[in-house]
């Protein structure tokens, strides 16, 4: 079986496509199609998805969001700024001087990478699609879509991250692929 991710900076889709299961939609516990990307961190546990974001009214620094188009960038880049400006309560540092990589921090002895923290939402993703399809070992064939602006260093960095989540990337396809291959197949 594989399993498709489209994987967004607020919400992402799961698909899945196995012997029992034609392409389908995976539908989440709260029965959407798409699942925020959210991850949040209480009391040594991770919680994920639409929970993540009923904690980050209560504890916004460990409640994250919003943290994909972080991938790639340095701890210098623009976009970290703006990241920063925009959400003043995560605390976001540099990893060392030499990757000048991105974390964030969740308290005083814990800290995630950019990368780690989408290989977490990227393992809650393969969770689903195998609870729907009802797989009898977990999934792991991955392809996930990207956007078309995004840079090499991005994707590098989300190939990093899928394999980080014990996965097995088939491909990273734009996202503007994948609806043109949605099109011609399906219509």
């Amino acid at each position: 079986s594989v399993f498709s991710v489209d994987l967004g900076s607020q919400w992402m889709k799961v698909a899945v496509v196995s012997p029992s299961t034609s392409m389908e939609i995976v539908l989440n516990r709260e029965s959407k199609r798409k699942t925020p990307v959210a991850v949040a961190f209480r009391n040594g546990d991770r919680v994920f998805g639409e929970d993540a974001l009923a904690l980050q009214a209560k504890t916004p620094a460990t409640s994250f969001a919003f943290f994909t188009p972080l991938l790639g960038e340095t701890f210098d880049s623009p976009v970290v700024r703006n990241f920063s400006r925009d959400f003043p309560f995560y605390t976001v540092e540099e990893a060392d001087p030499v990757s000048r990589a991105v974390l964030l921090r969740v308290s005083p002895s814990e800290a995630y990478s950019v990368e780690e923290l989408t290989a977490m939402v990227l393992e809650e993703a393969a969770a689903q699609a195998t609870a729907f399809a009802r797989l009898p070992r977990p999934a792991e064939n991955v392809v996930v879509t990207v956007p078309a602006s995004m840079r090499e260093a991005g994707r590098r960095a989300l190939w990093r991250a899928v394999t980080l989540a014990g996965l097995k990337p088939l491909a990273l396809i734009n996202d503007n692929t994948a609806a043109a291959l949605n099109l011609a197949v399906f219509r």
